[in-house]
């Protein structure tokens, strides 16, 4: 059970880490609007944010659900558009395709998934009964 002074941990850990990523990305901002540096026209751009917000979904669910990896997907897939567009996603959709059934065959599906839909199923029997105890 997580305690409040856990979650005020977590909460100050998690302020932290966004304002160093913002000041962060900011200042690389800021150096390439200024020619400082070279920064790549990519990293500022809608794809990378989804790439960005896949992962941070991933790590915050500890890589769980898919959500974070189709988010990431799609990010990733918009750009290499970006970055190469001259090999176009035509290209770049049979190599998804293949890395799909390649996880299918090989990768197991995990517990927890198992886990979470027989509680799911138990749940929905439990108020099924509790509607119409004759039922069962």
């Amino acid at each position: 059970m997580e305690t409040h002074i856990d979650r005020t941990e977590r909460r100050r850990k998690n302020r932290i880490l966004a304002g160093v990523l913002l000041v962060t990305a900011g200042t690389l901002y800021l150096f390439n609007q200024l020619n400082f540096i070279f920064v790549p026209f990519w990293l500022f751009s809608w794809p990378m944010l989804l790439i960005v917000a896949g992962i941070a979904s991933g790590i915050r669910h500890n890589f769980r659900n898919p959500g974070w990896f189709a988010m990431t997907m799609v990010g990733s897939a918009f750009l290499f558009n970006m970055i190469f567009p001259a090999i176009g996603v035509v290209v770049l959709w049979p190599f998804i395709l293949i890395a799909l059934g390649v996880r299918m065959l090989f990768f197991r599906e995990s517990r927890w998934c198992q886990e979470r839909w027989a509680r799911r199923n138990e749940w929905k029997r439990d108020m099924h009964y509790k509607a119409d105890p004759t039922s069962l």
